[in-house]
């Protein structure tokens, strides 16, 4: 079926051609009662007819073709016209192309074109939102020539046909050579357009038989020389279109072995080819001889319109400056119909300057998007421009979020169209073609490294057609994620001894001045090693406050009474624009050691009651409400607090008691070892508190219960013996795993006189359970 036109025909010739247009309207009845409901072939949509030449047409001329169309309201996608070439016109470039609508991409239109010749539109989806459509073609074709003088070409465009009379010239038959030096180019393969033929061109030689011709080729941008191409000819004959042809008394052929044509009689050219230049010389010329050069160029660049080539020719010592142009057959066209647009931007960064969905500042059409402030509110406007070529009505803009809250206070402004000043309809319009306006919505505050994404539309429906278009437009935004500050902290002094009153330095990077969270430094501990802290609330020691900042901040400080490794861990709370920062647990430059003094003077524990007593024995040993036992060898002995007097360890006078060395570890403290001696016998060899030691087993345990009655267990790791008076400083030392260390004296020696003493101290080893 065929679509009723609701336009007229209108036929229109631009050439630089005389004659006369006639449109025949074969079947003028029937398209009257054509039902454009059902068409699905739009007969003469073709509305007007322009070819552009210069002169009289020759083979080979180029003829540009270019046509306006038209297809009626109603018309769908798939709905097709056409327009037939008359057989005088050889189709140039692409046999297939798009009528895009104005944004330059959208096809309205896609056009195939047949080996006969036959141009076949077929409209696109673009109409589903236009009421009608309407546009421009163009392309180029060839001329063919069919004899000289006036020609008629008819192009049939549905059921009328479109002539336009044209004026063959007639081919030259003698003396058709150049009279001037020239350039001529042409397209080697009209479809594929990739490979350019140029020819320069010499006149007759006017000198005696001594004439020298010399061509000059410069190639413009976009191409290369192909010099496996080149080829050169002298001869008296041209044929009718000026080409230099057989006999030739000289030729060149690249590639070839000379001589390069029969009965040649001039020295071969000099020559120097290149991709980007060619020079050739002829020398010995005689007079009445047609020359050329013939070399093809190669394309490096598709996307340029046209190739220019220059060069020169000189004739005996005198330069003729030539060049041409080369244009790609670019078929093409463009289409509009009924049709709306809406763009929506950043109110802060503005605005479009166009219609055509060009990128600009206030544009954010995929995420990340734009850049929002934290806790502030961001201002958006919508542009809706009519696009089309129809007045429109009962226009509506929504908008929908697809992520993060939504776009609240949406308005538009009608009122410099005539409309109303607030809402988002507008029912009456009319919306003419050309005309704006605005819309505003804000996007609520929102917090740090959040997303926002929303599509905003716009409905219209035609004033004439009644066709329904619309526009969407996404916009989409984010605030930065939070800053990431970070904390680096020393402590206060590395070693420290009980009762210290430590503090924790902390440093701070990357806070923005409107920082408003706290911070907080605790220390925790003790602990046996420094690998060994865990940073749990059960070791917390305790907690102080500090007010995080760029730079280094010494908190309030923590006494520590307790030996062993104490770490500290700075803490800084988020708030809108900060992360949380802390660092790990147990760093060396935040942890010290808390230790008792160290013993340098080692004593000497006389354990064996040879017979005598320290004076100071009874004065310094003070009992303690702790116990010591030790099943495994039959021990549950009182432990009395004891100090070094004299070098000695001062044990008391009783010998079924224990002492402890006040200056080591106390039991239960994280690290150090605990002294704890005892006689082995009193002054008549009857055993003392430590007589069965020696019977100690490894794994055995024992315990020591202390005043606050917690019991504290060990577990025997082994006994050395050593020279009495040598015992080496680490029994004794205040930092280590915690331990035990049991001395008493062994190797007991009697005299003849029946005195007796010891030679060396026995220590038992016990690590802290």
């Amino acid at each position: 079926m065929n679509h009723a036109l609701h336009h007229p025909i209108r036929v229109r010739v631009t050439r630089l051609l005389t004659g006369a247009v006639a449109l025949v309207l074969a079947t003028l009845t029937t398209l009257a009662l054509a039902s454009p409901a059902q068409a699905d072939v739009i007969d003469n949509a073709i509305t007007g007819v322009t070819l552009e030449t210069t002169g009289d047409l020759h083979d080979n001329s180029r003829v540009d073709f270019s046509c306006t169309w038209a297809v009626p309201d109603g018309s769908q996608p798939g709905d097709t016209f056409t327009l037939q070439l008359p057989p005088e016109l050889a189709w140039s470039g692409a046999t297939s192309f798009a009528l895009t609508a104005p944004d330059g991409v959208t096809p309205v239109a896609l056009a195939s074109v047949s080996s006969s010749g036959l141009v076949t539109f077929t409209l696109t989806d673009y109409m589903l939102t236009h009421a009608s459509a309407s546009g421009d073609c163009h392309f180029t074709t060839r001329y063919i020539a069919t004899g000289a003088g006036e020609h008629v070409l008819e192009f049939d465009v549905g059921s009328g046909v479109v002539r336009v009379p044209v004026t063959e010239g007639t081919p030259c038959q003698t003396n058709c050579g150049t009279k001037v030096a020239k350039k001529v180019g042409w397209w080697v393969d009209r479809d594929a357009q990739d490979r350019m033929q140029f020819a320069i061109r010499a006149p007759a030689t006017t000198g005696g038989s001594t004439n020298s011709i010399t061509f000059i080729d410069n190639p413009g941008a976009g191409y290369d020389l192909d010099c496996v191409t080149l080829r050169s000819f002298v001869s008296p004959t041209t044929a009718a279109d000026g080409a230099v042809i057989a006999p030739f008394i000289g030729a060149y052929r690249a590639g070839a072995t000379p001589p390069y044509a029969p009965g040649q009689q001039l020295v071969a050219p000099a020559v120097t080819c290149s991709a980007s230049g060619l020079t050739l010389d002829w020398t010995g010329v005689p007079a009445g001889m047609y020359s050329e050069v013939r070399i093809q160029a190669v394309v490096t660049d598709p996307s340029l319109g046209e190739y220019t080539n220059s060069g020169i020719v000189r004739m005996n010592g005198v330069d003729h400056e030539v060049g041409t142009i080369i244009k790609h057959d670019e078929p093409g066209g463009g289409g509009q119909g009924p049709a709306i647009h809406l763009e929506k931007w950043s109110t802060a960064e503005g605005g479009p300057a166009t219609t055509d969905g060009s990128d600009f500042p206030g544009d954010h059409d995929s995420a990340p998007g734009a850049d929002l402030v934290p806790g502030e509110p961001t201002s958006i406007t919508f542009t809706i421009t009519n696009t089309g070529d129809e007045d429109l009505t009962d226009l509506q803009v929504t908008d929908a979020t697809t992520d993060g809250p939504a776009i609240t206070a949406i308005s538009c402004d009608f009122s410099p169209l005539g409309g109303p000043s607030s809402g988002t309809t507008w029912p009456a319009g009319p919306f003419h073609p050309g005309d704006s306006f605005t819309c505003t919505g804000t996007v609520p505050a929102m917090p740090a490294d959040d997303t926002h994404s929303d599509e905003a539309t716009v409905t219209g429906i035609g004033a004439v057609t009644g066709t329904t278009v619309t526009s969407h437009d996404p916009w989409h935004g984010h605030t930065p994620p939070k800053a990431e500050p970070q904390l680096s902290t020393t402590t206060s002094t590395a070693v420290a001894r009980p009762g210290v009153t430590l503090h924790d330095q902390v440093t701070g990077r990357g806070f923005e001045s409107s920082y408003s969270g706290t911070g907080q430094a605790t220390l925790y501990g003790p602990f046996s090693r420094r690998g060994d802290a865990r940073c749990t609330a059960a070791t917390a020691v305790g907690t102080v406050a500090f007010t995080p900042r760029n730079g280094t901040v010494r908190t309030p400080g923590i006494r520590v009474s307790e030996p062993g490794h104490y770490t500290w861990v700075a803490r800084s709370s988020a708030d809108e624009l900060h992360r949380a920062a802390t660092h790990r647990c147990g760093l060396a430059s935040e942890s010290t050691v808390v230790r008792k003094t160290p013993i340098v003077d080692v004593p000497n524990v006389e354990s064996g009651f040879s017979g005598t007593l320290h004076r100071a024995a009874a004065r310094t040993s003070r009992v303690l409400p702790a116990r010591l036992r030790f099943r495994g060898i039959g021990l549950d002995a009182a432990v009395s607090a004891t100090r070094i007097v004299r070098h000695q360890m001062v044990l008391p006078a009783n010998t079924q008691r224990l002492a402890i060395l006040s200056r080591t570890a106390t039991p239960g403290d994280a690290i150090g070892t605990t002294v704890i001696a005892g006689h082995v016998s009193n002054r008549h060899n009857s055993p003392g508190a430590l007589w069965s030691l020696r019977k100690a087993k490894v794994g055995q345990v024992i315990g020591y219960r202390g005043g606050d009655g917690i019991t504290h267990r060990y577990q025997v790791t082994g006994h050395r013996l050593y020279r009495r008076g040598q015992l080496p400083r680490s029994v004794f030392a205040t930092t280590g795993a915690p331990r035990l260390a049991l001395i008493t004296c062994a190797r007991i020696k009697v005299s003849a006189a029946g005195h007796f003493h010891y030679t060396r101290n026995l220590v038992v080893f016990a690590k802290q359970l």
